[in-house]
């Protein structure tokens, strides 16, 4: 089966595999190196921020790390 005439040379089985493989995998994996360089900086006590919203903002960096990261282990390695 195939997608279109212009992309004829792809079938259904390797348009799945780059998108959820390879396309979802590399942005579930840049978005933790972001929130990890994000919990960083927000580690920081040079901010002008209070302590309890840097505190906020890191927790919701971690949870966003822990989600993205289960999301690659469920839907991208199951793809490859």
């Amino acid at each position: 089966m195939y997608i279109c005439k212009s992309l004829a040379f792809y079938d259904v089985g390797d348009f799945q595999f780059l998108v959820e493989g390879l396309f979802a995998g590399s942005l579930g994996l840049f978005g933790v190196a972001g929130n990890a360089v994000s919990i960083r900086v927000l580690g920081s006590s040079d901010l002008d921020m209070t302590p309890t919203f840097r505190h906020l903002l890191r927790m919701l960096a971690a949870f966003d790390a822990t989600f993205l990261g289960l999301t690659v282990s469920l839907f991208s390695v199951a793809a490859l």
